[in-house]
């Protein structure tokens, strides 16, 4: 690591976080101090001061700092962080493969197995697992899709009460079976991955 290289502002946040990761007390003289950065996308600005700020804490003398950051963009730091090499803070990446459709199914199974009810009818989350694991793999689309399509389904089940009860006001309306169809999947993958320019022609 080239310390002559590594610029470090002076903001007293930035100042203070360096001084804990370098100055050994009692308790850390042996430790070594973890930093983990999830959603690092969610700090990306114009001049990116926080991520080299925040990639240069390894880089200072007498350092105890690990960063492990977390991206959903595998070339995140080549893109938006192209000086860190010339400032002797370039990262060692890790790349972790995207979910696979039946990676996805199994997933959304473990997560739904806690409730004392089927939800979802089986070919509703094959249709949604292999939409979601073609386009991107990412499991927290696959939750989102399955939220949009209960939204659906209970939308579509409040309607059909609210119709029985205009037809037939004198009969005491019967709740409509409450499970996410295949059909429901279809409009919440339609849905959630409408093009913009398909929407605007229509």
């Amino acid at each position: 690591v080239r310390d002559d290289v590594v610029e470090f502002s002076d903001v007293p946040e930035v100042s203070a976080l360096r001084r804990i990761v370098t100055t050994a007390t009692t308790a850390s003289k042996s430790g070594m101090c973890i930093i983990l950065l999830d959603e690092m996308d969610q700090l990306v600005t114009k001049a990116q001061d926080i991520l080299y700020e925040l990639f240069a804490l390894p880089a200072l003398k007498n350092s105890r700092c690990i960063l492990a950051g977390v991206s959903n963009a595998m070339n995140l730091t080549d893109r938006v962080l192209p000086r860190l090499r010339a400032r002797g803070c370039e990262p060692a990446l890790v790349p972790f493969a995207a979910y696979v459709g039946k990676q996805l199914k199994v997933l959304l199974k473990q997560r739904l197995a806690v409730l004392p009810f089927t939800a979802f009818e089986d070919s509703a989350l094959e249709l949604c697992s292999r939409k979601v694991g073609a386009a991107t793999g990412d499991m927290r689309k696959a939750l989102n899709v399955c939220a949009t399509a209960i939204d659906i389904c209970v939308q579509e089940a409040n309607a059909s009460l609210s119709d029985l009860a205009d037809t037939e006001p004198n009969t005491v309306p019967m709740k409509p079976a409450s499970i996410v169809k295949i059909s429901h999947m279809a409009r919440a993958l339609s849905k959630t991955y409408a093009s913009p320019v398909v929407d605007s022609i229509r």
